[in-house]
């Protein structure tokens, strides 16, 4: 029969001793729950010499739980946290202070996430993020492979990052806006570029200009625009006469093309033996100026050289054509004057001009150089030297005059004469194309 209870009232003090009681005589099972509860337990009835401890504890030790279902109890150590970490299983966070060095760190599953330095700078990935770019070190995000940043937002919201200084700070950004999809760039707190979700390109916001127009830039001190494609340049200026002379930029033109071409070079005198020789070719330099700020540019054309009347002398130098608009110019080099039949050249011709400053340079044709024959034999002079723009003229008898028939202003030289006075040389030109 199961014992049901016993009061402190029915049992006399020491009636009942470990001693009286064999091992293992009452169990658990023959008592019934709550029948010996705490007020049925008189102070100081169970000790610590009577408790089932599996080891001998130590000052400052706390009792724990053996580990299972034993039912004992074991001494153990305090463990205090550390004060300066935060931490659950190999997850933590911590704050180091080593005097100089004192950073942040975040830890998970054991590595290093995130720290923030002793400066300020925040590193993903990498625990020293000043070792990276200089300029771009404020954060830094290090991986082994690919990296990026996500700005996720509702799809009718704007995802955005701007940029700010003291007096504006929204003086830039970038912007997606997910109602429509077109991404925005704002300068100096204006949109000024946009990228529509077709690929469309806006200038200044949603000015994607019409079908067949081209962008146009607007130079170093104004934004691109688009305007109409053309076929080229459609004005043309030709220049015949001046030296240091102006030339006005017209209105709304950024570029041109211009043609410099110098003066040719003069006939030599001939014999009724030899014919002298001719007049070399002007030289062209060719090059586009970016024109966009305006003003004007400053010129010079090179005359023609002088036929000689004396056959001792060698005809004259053509003069050089020059084109200069801020701080480059271009150089049409004149041609050489053609030998006469006594000088002791040989008649030979001139040589062409030469050409400088432009993308491109070229040397004029060189004069013919005269013939010569027995007494009184007719002979016919050797034809100039052919500028870019042509215009040699016809070799001449030896009874022909010095007709000066060339045509002017194309920088071609003179023919040199045959029992007459050479030629004139060509004066130059400049062409310029807008």
């Amino acid at each position: 029969m199961a014992l049901t209870k016993i009061s402190t009232d029915g049992v006399k003090d020491d009636a009942v001793t470990a001693g009286k009681i064999p091992a293992n005589a009452v169990g658990s099972s023959e008592i019934a729950d709550d029948a010996v509860d705490q007020g049925a337990i008189a102070d100081e009835a169970v000790d610590e010499a009577r408790l089932q401890i599996s080891n001998a504890g130590s000052n400052g030790q706390f009792l724990q739980k053996q580990s299972g279902n034993t039912g004992g109890l074991t001494w153990s150590d305090v463990t205090i946290p550390d004060a300066d970490k935060c931490i659950e299983g190999n997850t933590s966070v911590e704050a180091v202070d080593t005097g100089s060095d004192g950073h942040v760190k975040i830890t998970t599953e054991g590595t290093e996430r995130i720290r923030v330095d002793n400066t300020g700078h925040i590193g993903i990935g990498t625990t020293s993020p000043t070792s990276f770019n200089a300029n771009a070190d404020d954060l830094v995000i290090n991986k082994s492979g690919s990296a990026g940043i996500t700005i996720n937002t509702p799809n009718d919201a704007v995802g955005r990052i701007a940029f700010g200084d003291p007096e504006d700070n929204n003086i830039g950004e970038v912007r997606y806006h997910h109602s429509d999809n077109h991404l925005e760039f704002t300068v100096n707190a204006t949109e000024k570029l946009r990228i529509a979700s077709a690929g469309q390109l806006g200038v200044a916001g949603a000015n994607y200009g019409t079908s067949g127009q081209v962008l146009t830039s607007g130079g170093a001190s104004a934004a691109p625009s688009w305007a109409d494609a053309g076929g080229g340049f459609t004005g043309m200026t030709r220049l015949t006469s001046g030296s240091s002379a102006s030339w006005s930029i017209p209105s709304g033109v950024s570029t041109i093309k211009v043609y410099c071409t110098g003066g040719g070079g003069g006939g030599g005198r001939g014999n009724n033996t030899t014919a002298a020789g001719s007049g070399g070719a002007g030289g062209t330099s060719i090059h586009y100026f970016d024109v966009s700020g305006g003003g004007s540019a400053t010129y010079t054309i090179g005359s023609g050289g002088s036929g000689t009347n004396n056959d001792n002398n060698t005809g004259s130098s053509g003069g050089n054509s020059t084109f200069a608009y801020s701080g480059t110019t271009i150089t049409g080099g004149g041609g050489s004057g053609g030998g006469s039949s006594n000088n002791g050249t040989g008649c030979a011709g001139g040589a062409g001009g030469t050409a400088s400053g432009g993308t491109l340079n070229l040397t004029g044709g060189a004069g013919g150089a005269g013939q010569r024959a027995g007494a009184q034999y007719r002979v016919a002079a050797r034809p100039a030297g052919t500028a870019y723009w042509g215009g040699s003229t016809a070799a001449k008898g030896v009874e022909s005059s010095n007709t000066n028939s060339q045509i002017d202003n194309l920088g071609c030289g003179g023919v040199g004469g045959a029992d007459y006075q050479g030629q004139n040389g060509s004066s130059g030109v400049i062409v310029i194309e807008y």
